[in-house]
């Protein structure tokens, strides 16, 4: 757009047809919206909307992600995912956010963050399985994250009341 912001992305197959449209929405640098229309015979079709809101810090409070029904494709759908207790030390792994499908494709948005800390509770509200995850961070000299450990528990669903760890490790080129 006219402020240099990435405002959609194409995928291409093979033959070099579009297959999937991909478009943002900012207020300010923020991304509040992200479409996905995939390609069904001749017709694009929408099959991912995500909407994020966020702290008066710019951090990430929410991320709503709403898979409309597609016949014989996908049912309806919505989750929230909610951030919290946030420390004050680097986030780097905030863009991560908007890939949350197996085959997504590796996007990059300038300019764009979602979280400038790391966040010490993540809670997921699904029509399924939900669950509460509180993590904590180990850094290095740099302010950098070297591990991040969460405590989950699975709140809904037919494992409700189970317990699981989640470990991330990064590494850095110096």
């Amino acid at each position: 757009d006219n402020s240099g912001r990435v405002i959609a992305v194409n995928y291409f197959d093979v033959t070099g047809a579009v297959y999937i449209k991909v478009s943002f929405t900012y207020d300010g640098t923020k991304l509040v919206k992200l479409e996905r229309q995939r390609r069904l015979g001749s017709d694009f079709v929408l099959n991912k909307t995500m909407s994020f809101s966020y702290y008066s810090d710019g951090n990430l409070k929410e991320i709503i992600d709403h898979r409309p029904a597609v016949p014989g494709r996908q049912d309806e759908s919505t989750t929230s995912d909610k951030f919290d207790q946030y420390d004050n030390k680097i986030n780097v792994d905030g863009f991560a956010l908007i890939h949350n499908d197996f085959f997504d494709h590796l996007v990059l948005l300038p300019g764009v963050q979602f979280q400038k800390n790391n966040p010490g509770k993540e809670i997921l509200t699904s029509d399924g399985t939900s669950f509460e995850v509180n993590y904590t961070y180990t850094y290095n000299g740099k302010s950098l994250p070297l591990l991040k450990q969460g405590e989950g528990i699975i709140t809904s669903g037919p494992s409700a009341g189970q317990t699981f760890q989640a470990n991330s490790n990064y590494s850095y080129y110096e």
